[in-house]
Protein backbone atom coordinates (compact mmCIF):
# COMPACT_ATOMS: atom_id res chain seq x y z
CA UNK A 1 0.00 0.00 0.00
CA UNK A 2 2.85 2.37 0.82
CA UNK A 3 4.38 1.61 -2.59
CA UNK A 4 1.17 2.66 -4.36
CA UNK A 5 0.87 5.79 -2.23
CA UNK A 6 4.41 6.94 -3.03
CA UNK A 7 4.75 5.89 -6.65
CA UNK A 8 1.26 5.12 -7.95
CA UNK A 9 -1.58 7.19 -9.34
CA UNK A 10 -2.45 8.56 -5.92
CA UNK A 11 0.95 10.11 -5.32
CA UNK A 12 0.25 13.68 -4.21
CA UNK A 13 2.96 15.28 -6.34
CA UNK A 14 1.53 13.70 -9.49
CA UNK A 15 -1.79 15.50 -9.38
CA UNK A 16 -0.67 18.91 -8.14
CA UNK A 17 -0.19 20.44 -11.57
CA UNK A 18 3.12 18.79 -12.39
CA UNK A 19 2.30 17.15 -15.70
CA UNK A 20 5.24 17.35 -18.14
CA UNK A 21 7.98 16.59 -15.65
CA UNK A 22 6.63 13.41 -14.06
CA UNK A 23 9.40 11.29 -15.51
CA UNK A 24 12.07 13.64 -14.16
CA UNK A 25 10.65 13.53 -10.63
CA UNK A 26 10.11 9.77 -10.75
CA UNK A 27 13.68 9.19 -11.93
CA UNK A 28 15.03 11.47 -9.20
CA UNK A 29 12.97 9.80 -6.48
CA UNK A 30 13.98 6.36 -7.74
CA UNK A 31 17.66 7.26 -7.60
CA UNK A 32 17.31 8.61 -4.04
CA UNK A 33 15.38 5.49 -2.96
CA UNK A 34 18.03 3.26 -4.53
CA UNK A 35 20.81 5.07 -2.66
CA UNK A 36 18.97 4.81 0.66
CA UNK A 37 18.24 1.11 0.17
CA UNK A 38 21.87 0.35 -0.68
CA UNK A 39 23.11 2.43 2.24
CA UNK A 40 22.30 -0.41 4.62
CA UNK A 41 25.31 -2.36 3.35
CA UNK A 42 27.76 0.51 3.04
CA UNK A 43 29.28 2.62 5.76
CA UNK A 44 27.59 5.90 6.59
CA UNK A 45 30.64 7.84 5.39
CA UNK A 46 30.39 6.21 1.95
CA UNK A 47 26.67 6.97 1.84
CA UNK A 48 27.17 10.65 2.65
CA UNK A 49 29.96 10.96 0.10
CA UNK A 50 27.84 9.28 -2.58
CA UNK A 51 24.87 11.48 -1.75
CA UNK A 52 27.00 14.61 -2.07
CA UNK A 53 28.46 13.52 -5.41
CA UNK A 54 25.15 12.64 -7.04
CA UNK A 55 24.77 16.31 -7.92
CA UNK A 56 21.10 16.33 -6.98
CA UNK A 57 20.77 20.05 -7.52
CA UNK A 58 23.34 20.69 -10.20
CA UNK A 59 23.15 20.72 -13.95
CA UNK A 60 22.57 17.72 -16.13
CA UNK A 61 23.85 16.70 -19.53
CA UNK A 62 21.83 15.09 -22.28
CA UNK A 63 23.46 12.38 -24.36
CA UNK A 64 22.11 9.94 -26.93
CA UNK A 65 22.41 6.24 -27.60
CA UNK A 66 23.20 5.09 -31.16
CA UNK A 67 19.44 4.50 -31.63
CA UNK A 68 18.70 8.09 -30.63
CA UNK A 69 17.37 7.43 -27.12
CA UNK A 70 17.98 10.32 -24.74
CA UNK A 71 19.87 9.67 -21.50
CA UNK A 72 20.13 12.26 -18.74
CA UNK A 73 23.29 12.16 -16.63
CA UNK A 74 24.77 14.55 -14.06
CA UNK A 75 27.21 17.13 -15.35
CA UNK A 76 30.72 15.67 -15.24
CA UNK A 77 29.53 12.13 -15.98
CA UNK A 78 31.96 9.94 -17.87
CA UNK A 79 31.65 7.41 -20.65
CA UNK A 80 31.81 4.64 -18.05
CA UNK A 81 28.91 6.24 -16.14
CA UNK A 82 26.94 6.09 -19.38
CA UNK A 83 27.68 2.37 -19.75
CA UNK A 84 26.37 1.65 -16.25
CA UNK A 85 23.37 3.90 -16.89
CA UNK A 86 22.39 1.74 -19.86
CA UNK A 87 22.59 -1.50 -17.86
CA UNK A 88 24.87 -2.88 -15.17
CA UNK A 89 25.93 -5.77 -17.45
CA UNK A 90 26.94 -3.27 -20.13
CA UNK A 91 29.02 -1.44 -17.53
CA UNK A 92 30.61 -4.62 -16.18
CA UNK A 93 31.73 -5.72 -19.63
CA UNK A 94 32.60 -2.29 -21.06
CA UNK A 95 35.82 -2.58 -23.05
CA UNK A 96 35.74 0.63 -25.08
CA UNK A 97 33.51 3.64 -25.65
CA UNK A 98 32.84 5.61 -28.82
CA UNK A 99 31.61 9.18 -28.73
CA UNK A 100 30.37 10.38 -32.12
CA UNK A 101 32.06 7.33 -33.74
CA UNK A 102 35.44 8.22 -32.16
CA UNK A 103 37.13 6.00 -29.56
CA UNK A 104 37.58 7.79 -26.24
CA UNK A 105 38.95 6.73 -22.84
CA UNK A 106 36.41 5.36 -20.37
CA UNK A 107 37.05 8.35 -18.13
CA UNK A 108 36.12 10.82 -20.90
CA UNK A 109 33.72 13.50 -19.60
CA UNK A 110 30.60 13.58 -21.73
CA UNK A 111 29.21 16.77 -23.25
CA UNK A 112 25.64 17.76 -24.13
CA UNK A 113 24.54 16.20 -27.41
CA UNK A 114 27.19 13.44 -27.52
CA UNK A 115 26.15 10.21 -29.19
CA UNK A 116 27.68 7.41 -27.14
CA UNK A 117 28.08 3.73 -27.98
CA UNK A 118 29.64 1.08 -25.76
CA UNK A 119 31.79 -1.80 -26.99
CA UNK A 120 31.52 -4.79 -24.66
CA UNK A 121 33.54 -7.96 -24.15
CA UNK A 122 32.19 -10.84 -22.08
CA UNK A 123 35.65 -11.40 -20.55
CA UNK A 124 36.01 -7.79 -19.34
CA UNK A 125 35.60 -7.16 -15.59
CA UNK A 126 35.72 -3.93 -13.55
CA UNK A 127 39.01 -2.93 -11.98
CA UNK A 128 39.91 -0.74 -9.02
CA UNK A 129 40.89 2.09 -11.43
CA UNK A 130 37.31 2.34 -12.64
CA UNK A 131 36.30 3.93 -9.33
CA UNK A 132 38.45 6.95 -10.24
CA UNK A 133 36.61 7.43 -13.53
CA UNK A 134 32.97 7.37 -12.43
CA UNK A 135 30.86 10.13 -10.94
CA UNK A 136 27.45 8.53 -10.41
CA UNK A 137 26.69 6.55 -7.28
CA UNK A 138 25.00 3.82 -9.33
CA UNK A 139 28.20 3.10 -11.26
CA UNK A 140 30.35 3.35 -8.13
CA UNK A 141 28.08 0.94 -6.22
CA UNK A 142 28.05 -1.58 -9.05
CA UNK A 143 31.85 -1.47 -9.42
CA UNK A 144 32.37 -1.90 -5.67
CA UNK A 145 29.97 -4.84 -5.60
CA UNK A 146 31.77 -6.49 -8.50
CA UNK A 147 35.17 -5.98 -6.88
CA UNK A 148 33.91 -7.46 -3.60
CA UNK A 149 32.49 -10.44 -5.47
CA UNK A 150 35.77 -10.97 -7.33
CA UNK A 151 37.77 -10.74 -4.09
CA UNK A 152 35.44 -13.19 -2.36
CA UNK A 153 35.73 -15.70 -5.20
CA UNK A 154 39.54 -15.35 -5.22
CA UNK A 155 39.70 -15.91 -1.46
CA UNK A 156 37.43 -18.95 -1.58
CA UNK A 157 39.44 -20.52 -4.39
CA UNK A 158 42.70 -19.83 -2.51
CA UNK A 159 41.40 -21.65 0.57
CA UNK A 160 40.59 -24.85 -1.30
CA UNK A 161 43.23 -27.50 -0.67
CA UNK A 162 45.14 -28.83 -3.63
CA UNK A 163 44.39 -32.44 -4.42
CA UNK A 164 46.68 -34.41 -6.66
CA UNK A 165 44.61 -37.35 -7.83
Amino acid sequence: MDEVAERGYAAHWKYKGVRNQQDVFEAWLSSVREMVEKANNDSSIDFIQDFKTTNLFTEEIYVYTPKGDLKILPKGATALDFAFNIHSDVGYHCQAVKVSNRLVPMGYKLQNGDQVSVVTNKNQRPSEDWLKWVVTSKARDKIRASLKEDNASKQSSAKKPYSAN
